[in-house]
């Protein structure tokens, strides 16, 4: 049985030898929804971004900065 894949997804194993930073799945994150993901660790694009961006604002916050 043959499944056909949407044109813009690649597997990850792919995407790696192709030597992408990101590349886009069939299913989406579970918390966000997005479908781009990065090829070093399989992790979600938005969500890292939110994180990343979350910690540096309660880095800000704990710092007295903000």
């Amino acid at each position: 049985m043959q499944t056909e894949t949407h044109p813009l997804v690649e597997p990850r194993r792919e995407a790696l030898s192709a030597g992408r930073q990101k590349y886009r799945r069939v299913k989406p994150c579970q918390k966000c929804g997005c479908f781009v993901r990065y090829t070093l660790n399989g992790a979600c694009v938005d969500c890292t971004k939110k994180r990343s961006r979350d910690a540096y604002q309660e880095a800000r916050r704990m710092l007295g900065i903000d």
